[in-house]
């Protein structure tokens, strides 16, 4: 019996699925950009 054992399931990212959840809806190359930097910009002000 081949068992794993100790497995991690890694959930993903927040910006990959963010990015994942945006290719899905067919959005523009410039607006999951434009949506990432306003993510990131929001979680650098947060976390100070």
């Amino acid at each position: 019996m081949n068992v794993i054992q100790n497995a991690e399931v890694k959930t993903p990212r927040l910006m990959d699925q963010v990015r994942g959840k945006m290719r899905l809806l067919h959005l523009a190359k410039r607006t999951e950009e434009a949506y990432a930097g306003w993510i990131s910009g929001v979680r650098k002000y947060a976390k100070n």
